[in-house]
């Protein structure tokens, strides 16, 4: 057990770290003043914060009172959290994240082209690891289940573990990250209109339906997984099969795999799925065809936001992923279909901000950055 001590010092911790998470580079006088902590417990503090390269100075603070000015602290962003590994139809996608959200791309391993998988995923990590000092490995959920079947998710784990402890020695915590969640943090992180909000619900469309729920103030999940819309039953009398061996569901008609099979009809390979979406967007606006199957599918999803409205009562739903691409007049028809059957009056819908190819990745940065905090407080 710990110490009321202990207790008292991770609590004070987690102010400060708070603080310059929320507000940018602060001074300790200001810290102080923020925290009514005294200023030597501050300087204390940070100076343990400093030690573990956690902390850094960025320059004087600008006060127009006289007087010496104080430095500003901020966090590290050279700080390296975690590795975060993608996976994507024909590549996955290698980046180390940051102390303050952001990432950087490493490496881009092309499945069609590898040979040897395990040694080129081996080189990858010893290659980041030598340079990296990372404590957590995340895995992003793929969007579809598209992976090579001698490659799936859970094959992939047991490959990246064994690779670390053979090379290393030792543990490293990994995670499987659902993307609805992922998408809903990097929304909130990144986009300040949100901030008002209490009850938020996030739409990742690809193609399948990911969705992600921020309620009273606090993010949904269990075990790590999102509670998914996508499974809600939109059609009972469907018979379409879903993966999740109900019929009807919502995925199966506002996933993209329906308006790209009923216009283009035939089978189309899951790597050319984003190009001829992005062609059958382009041409709604000259084709009848492309326009009448562009109002239906925005009908389709506005179905299933709906159910989330008047079920949660949310305040605002975002929605991303493929549709990040279309024109403004789809989700001003979404919209008004979900205000015409919601019980709230002041619903905001509104598309992403955050393109569909890193919108995961960031949201798996700001997540890596609270697991690595929960981490280090309990040392």
């Amino acid at each position: 057990m710990k110490t009321n001590h202990q207790s008292m010092r991770e609590k004070n911790t987690q102010m400060l770290i708070n603080l310059l998470k929320e507000n940018g580079p602060m001074s300790k006088a200001a810290l102080s003043r923020k925290t009514n902590l005294a200023a030597s417990s501050v300087t204390r503090l940070t100076q343990e914060l400093f030690d573990d390269s956690i902390l850094s100075l960025v320059d004087k603070e600008k006060t127009e009172s006289a007087g010496r000015k104080g430095d500003l602290i901020y966090l590290n962003v050279k700080k390296s959290v975690s590795l975060i590994i993608s996976f994507n139809v024909d590549k996955i996608i290698f980046d180390v994240s940051y102390l303050d959200g952001s990432f950087r791309e490493i490496k881009i391993v092309d499945y069609e082209k590898t040979e040897g998988f395990e040694k080129v995923i081996s080189n990858v990590l010893d290659d980041i690891f030598s340079s990296n000092k990372i404590g957590i490995i995340l895995l992003l959920e793929p969007s579809n289940l598209s992976l090579r079947s001698d490659l799936s998710l859970d094959i992939m784990l047991s490959l990246v573990r064994k690779i670390f402890f053979d090379k290393f020695k030792k543990e490293i915590k990994i995670k499987i990250l659902d993307q609805g969640i992922l998408a809903l943090i990097a929304e909130m992180n990144l986009s300040k209109d949100l901030s008002v909000d209490n009850n938020i619900g996030y739409v990742l469309i690809n193609e399948k339906v990911n969705t992600g729920l921020f309620l009273n103030g606090q993010v949904i999940k269990k075990n790590g997984y999102g509670y998914s819309f996508g499974h809600t039953t939109i059609d009972i009398k469907s018979k379409k099969l879903c993966e999740c061996g109900n019929r009807g569901c919502w995925e199966l008609y506002a996933g993209v795999n329906w308006l790209l099979d009923e216009y283009y009809g035939d089978k189309i390979k899951d790597e050319e799925k984003f190009q001829k979406y992005i062609k059958l967007l382009n041409r709604a606006n000259q084709e009848s065809k492309a326009n009448e199957l562009l109002r239906k599918y925005a009908y389709n999803i506005a179905v299933g936001i709906i159910n989330m409205v008047n079920s949660l009562g949310l305040d605002a739903v975002v929605v991303g992923g493929y549709i990040y691409n279309v024109q403004p007049w789809v989700i001003n028809e979404i919209e008004q279909i979900v205000l015409s059957r919601s019980i709230k009056d002041n619903i905001r819908i509104r598309s992403s901000k955050i393109s569909p190819a890193k919108i995961c990745r960031y949201g798996a940065s700001f997540h890596a950055i609270d697991l690595f905090f929960d981490d280090y407080l309990k040392k």
